[in-house]
């Protein structure tokens, strides 16, 4: 007998991690989910829920579209908490996200640096000149300053394994 794949047709869609067991760190995870013909479009959204209730902010983009235009397949990713839990439910609506950003990010643009702030997190970048990052501050301390790009470029044949070659660096 054939095993036969079908489009979602259930909502919310459960999902889990492969192998039921959650990662050890935090991290980013992407994937796909089939969806049911003449049913989504673009307007609709997708909120992604841990088995305790607490929403994750996920992305979407469509993969594929039925003749109809409505969409086939969905990519989604999102960024899950280490412990978070193993089963989760993907919601889809057309009335918004459950989830709701606390820090929004903040972008202005002058004639010498675009600067860049989430909260925690501010970036300034330069318009012109060397330096790609002039400063990255975390919580209002300075982690890193005057960024810039440096080539190392090998003259001549590798090394033997584990050697450092030959080289000549170049500051752009």
């Amino acid at each position: 007998m054939l095993n036969q794949i079908f489009a979602q047709e259930i909502n919310p869609i459960k999902l889990s991690w492969l192998g039921d067991n959650a990662p050890v760190l935090s991290t980013g995870v992407s994937w796909g989910v089939p969806l049911t013909e003449g049913k989504y479009d673009t307007t609709y959204h997708y909120s992604l829920k841990n088995e305790n209730g607490k929403y994750f902010p996920a992305q979407s983009w469509p993969l594929a579209y039925w003749p109809d235009g409505s969409i086939k397949w969905i990519g989604l990713s999102a960024a899950v908490d280490s412990n978070a839990g193993s089963e989760f439910e993907l919601e889809i609506s057309n009335q918004g996200s459950k989830v709701y950003i606390k820090n929004k990010i903040d972008i202005s643009i002058n004639n010498d640096f675009i600067n860049i702030n989430t909260g925690p997190l501010q970036c300034k970048i330069p318009q012109r000149g060397k330096e790609l990052i002039s400063s990255i501050k975390l919580n209002e301390k300075e982690i890193s300053s005057s960024a810039k790009l440096i080539s190392i470029v090998q003259n001549g044949p590798a090394n033997e394994y584990g050697t450092q070659p030959l080289k000549r660096i170049i500051h752009w």
